[in-house]
């Protein structure tokens, strides 16, 4: 995976969820929470394999606001803005930190906040607008007969950031088991060579700990590259890939990069002593 020079200007941002204050709304039905841990309890972890009476009763309740929030850098004042409503208890279903945050620490909240930095621009913002609304469009599709997969629909015309920053909001919202798709064709296309650099840059950037399936892809990516170069005397290759992991925006690739790489290698002088343990016993 050699990315290529081009580079792109400045980018939105990643989506950061947060929670929103405690507002003056009725709290849940007892008997309604009972119901979903019950079911979350004894339904499989994907909500999408629940059978359609127990996707239905999702549908129960109120609903929740979903709000782009930033601080205003001349008043430094809080704005927030709504973008979409969500089933209440289909959210709660699929995200275990909303689920948490609403039924323990402010079951009152009527709405989520997600946190972008100050300054975007409005086709900026629109990126983050498209992820929301692709979650809710999600979950709605969820709560019938007909789940679909959690992706930007065509409808919404969907861009490579739109698509960036879903895939971020479910890893923020521990929802991981629902964008493995996005993550493979996303890996995919970065080893494929089908992305260019700053594209990479773009998913290295949003990705959420050491632990991202995703940044463990692209390392793995970039590895296996960085060894056949190694191998077949590309040094041009080479220089490629150390001038990119070398970016301070991608100092999170070049560290579980450089991590692989080491485990290789203890892996290999185990493998090695090991054979010649053997050799002496025979």
């Amino acid at each position: 995976m050699a990315p290529h020079k081009k580079r792109a200007p400045s980018k939105p941002t990643r989506t950061i969820p947060s929670t929103s204050p405690p507002t003056a709304i009725k709290p849940f039905n007892k008997a309604d929470i009972r119901l979903l841990l019950q079911q979350l309890q004894t339904l499989p972890a994907d909500v999408q394999t629940w059978p359609l009476p127990s996707r239905l009763s999702l549908l129960r309740g109120d609903t929740i606001t979903l709000c782009l929030t930033s601080r205003d850098p001349a008043t430094k004042h809080i704005i927030s803005h709504p973008v979409i409503d969500v089933p209440k208890y289909a959210l709660m279903a699929v995200s275990q930190p909303i689920l948490l945050h609403l039924a323990k620490t402010n079951p009152r909240a009527q709405s989520i906040a997600f946190f972008v930095r100050s300054g975007l621009s409005k086709a900026q913002l629109s990126v983050h607008e498209a992820a929301l609304r692709a979650l809710a469009h999600w979950l709605a599709a969820l709560c019938s007969p007909a789940p679909v997969p959690l992706q930007v629909p065509s409808f919404f015309a969907p861009s490579f950031f739109a698509e960036v920053a879903l895939r971020h909001l479910a890893r923020k919202l521990e929802m991981g088991l629902y964008v493995m798709h996005l993550v493979s064709r996303f890996v995919g296309d970065a080893i494929g060579g089908c992305l260019e650099g700053w594209q990479v840059t773009e998913l290295v950037k949003s990705c959420v700990g050491e632990d991202d399936p995703m940044l463990l892809g692209l390392a793995g990516g970039m590895a296996r590259a960085r060894a056949r170069a190694r191998e077949g005397g590309e040094e041009g290759v080479r220089k490629r890939i150390r001038e990119f992991l070398g970016r301070a925006e991608n100092r999170m690739l070049r560290i579980a990069v450089v991590r692989m790489e080491e485990q290789e290698k203890a892996k290999r002088r185990l493998f090695s002593e090991v054979v010649e343990v053997k050799d002496e016993e025979v």
